[in-house]
């Protein structure tokens, strides 16, 4: 209500600067836009050029919308014709509606879960909209179904007089099972799971009757039908609009429903040469894609850790929305669902279905007797229990907006950079809820070459020897991230990561760990000595002089690129001919670190060997 207000409010500011006098078209000029007579009064010829009446005016216009608004309004189609897609599950969407001309009440088709302050609309074709509304009406509803069964003729007729033949045991002395007629009034409808029903006997006792025992029931007579009121909630977004002609009207949301993934397949080549495919992978939720223009985003948007759904959303109440708890609300949303969560129901009401041909109980597959029984087996008749009773479905997975994963995708081509983001057209995509689509991104020679890494550090024993695939990125957009397929020869090698990797660079992307080059790290102490303590001359501190002598030998038949690095803290004294990089992370407080890289060819069956001194503190 304070929403709405807030419009009418804003309306009748523009009204208070209504140019004077009226056109010679019978039309009433807010804020430059014409209006037809009609809109907000009867007769406008009867306002004169006084104060007084512009107040009357002033006071009629919200009078007038309230009514006005008050009636249907009418449901418009909207489409989708813009996403925006993260790999998250977020995407960013453009719904499209159009306008006829002339004024109207109307309504949009869909209520966007979107994240709070992510709800927005703008016409490219000037429309004027004076207010939009999201509102909740209650409505009665009757479901109707034929009785069926037993049960769905006692739940039919509670308070008529029911004939009906009654299994029972009696004792003579021992226990005899006996059929007898029994004929009263039914006092009330089914009791739930324990199938009890109320019956008044015409002696004036009331006895608790098991519909399991009743053999049969006289239908002469009887009501056949089943019926319930109910209430149903229905939410909707209105927005009044003017158009002088037929008009779009964009809304733009940040929601959930759709993702994408990359993916990359590199075929090894001889010659050092491979193939590099990039892949896209696209999914639907609940969402629905019709020549929709798809953009495939790399990154993430920063969000607020603590975002919750636009008030225009409409999910759950005002309570929770200031609680930012309205995740419980979503599986009561209206529209789609995505069709894989309805898997499992599905599957179970195909088997009953199949089960009931087999058994011969056709008359189960009857719409009238699933509805009756739906509606009926739970306690008093109501929703809740009972055989089928109605439950609402979990919240759909794709709407969690908190899960936001952290892996980047891979995009190529005509791909444009967007401050930190990365974006791929996929260009126009139709798909219906729960569709999947796979397209190629591109396809590019690359230079590769094998590389074997020692990852050495002082202190600790890793001997492992890795196994790399240094790939060149000879394209003109990154590699942003994926998990990358390697084959050579139609073999497969390995499943691994893609890192993000620049046009220009290279990925190494981690093989396996190698058996056949072995290595052996020695570290010995060669001198300790106490000196003044840096920051206190009055404190002493040790410092040590010590040597590490690296072993690589290879078992291999062949020459092999071998890397080699090693972690060294303090102050280094001899490195041996590597290559050495000073790191900005200190080890302590008083001892810096450096990272030594050699890189060599190891021939078959070599064996090379590295001594390297370094000084530290404590």
């Amino acid at each position: 209500m304070s929403t709405t207000w807030t419009a009418r409010i804003f309306e009748m500011r523009c009204l208070a600067t209504l140019p004077e006098p009226l056109d010679n078209n019978n039309a009433l000029n807010t804020c430059g836009t014409k209006y037809p007579q009609n809109f907000l009064v009867e007769d406008n010829r009867s306002l004169q050029r006084s104060p007084q009446n512009k107040m009357n005016l002033l006071l009629l216009a919200p009078i007038t919308l309230a009514i006005q608004s008050s009636g249907n309004p009418v449901d418009l189609k909207s489409r989708v014709t813009e996403a925006s897609v993260f790999k998250s599950g977020l995407v960013m969407l453009t719904r499209e509606v159009t306008i006829p001309a002339g004024d109207g009440l109307y309504s949009l088709d869909v209520i966007p879960q979107a994240i709070d302050g992510s709800f927005w609309y703008s016409s490219p074709d000037g429309l004027l909209v004076t207010d939009v509304e999201t509102t909740i009406r209650i409505n009665d509803e009757k479901l109707k179904a034929t009785a069926q069964t037993v049960g769905d003729y006692l739940a039919a007729n509670v308070g008529r007089r029911v004939k009906l033949t009654y299994r029972t045991t009696v004792y003579s002395p021992g226990p005899v099972e006996k059929e007898v007629p029994i004929e009263g009034i039914l006092n009330g409808p089914p009791r739930g799971q324990t199938n009890i029903v109320p019956f008044k006997m015409d002696d004036g006792e009331l006895e608790n009757l098991s519909i399991t025992n009743i053999v049969q029931i006289n239908t002469n007579g009887l009501n056949s039908e089943l019926s319930r009121s109910i209430k149903t909630p229905e939410l909707k977004i209105r927005f009044r609009a003017h158009a002088e002609k037929s008009s779009r009207l964009d809304f733009l949301t940040m929601e959930s429903g759709a993702a994408w993934i990359g993916n990359y397949l590199v075929k090894l080549q001889a010659g050092g040469v491979s193939q590099v495919v990039g892949k896209a992978q696209l999914g639907l939720g609940r969402l629905t894609f019709d020549e929709t223009n798809v953009k495939a985003l790399a990154g993430e948007p920063h969000l607020n850790e603590n975002s919750r759904y636009d008030l225009a959303a409409g999910i759950g109440g005002l309570n929770a929305f200031l609680d930012r708890n309205q995740e419980s609300y979503l599986s009561f949303q209206p529209g789609d669902r995505d069709p894989y969560l309805m898997l499992q129901q599905m599957a179970n009401d195909a088997a009953n279905a199949r089960a009931a041909i087999e058994q011969g109980t056709n008359f189960q597959l009857n719409d009238a007797y699933m509805n009756a029984g739906n509606i009926y087996a739970a306690a008093g008749g109501g929703f809740g229990g009972g055989r089928g009773g109605y439950a609402p479905s979990p919240a759909s997975a794709d709407t969690a907006l908190r899960q936001v994963l952290t892996r980047e995708l891979a995009s190529q081509g005509s791909t444009d950079r967007l401050e930190s983001l990365y974006s791929y057209s996929l260009g126009k995509v139709s798909l219906k809820p729960g569709d999947r689509l796979s397209r190629i991104l591109f396809s590019q020679a690359s230079a590769y070459e094998s590389i074997f890494r020692w990852e050495a550090e002082v202190g600790t024993d890793n001997s492992v020897v890795k196994s790399l695939l240094r790939i060149h990125n000879t394209g003109t957009s990154p590699w942003t991230g994926g998990q990358v397929f390697i084959t050579k020869e139609e073999t497969p090698l390995a499943q691994v990561e893609m890192p993000f990797t620049p046009a220009g660079k290279f990925a190494d992307l981690e093989m396996a760990n190698t058996q056949d080059i072995l290595t052996k790290k020695e570290e010995t102490e060669v001198s300790r000595e106490i000196v003044p303590m840096p920051g206190r001359p009055k404190a002493s501190i040790p410092r040590t002089t010590n040597e590490v002598h690296l072993t690589v030998e290879s078992a291999r038949n062949e020459t092999a690129k071998f890397e080699l690095t090693l972690l060294v803290p303090g102050e280094l004294i001899e490195a041996n001919g590597g290559k050495i990089e000073k790191l900005t992370r200190k080890l302590d407080t008083w001892n810096g670190q450096s990272r030594i890289i050699w890189s060599f060819n190891l021939n078959a069956g070599d064996k090379r060997e590295f001594k390297i001194q370094y000084r530290r503190l404590g």
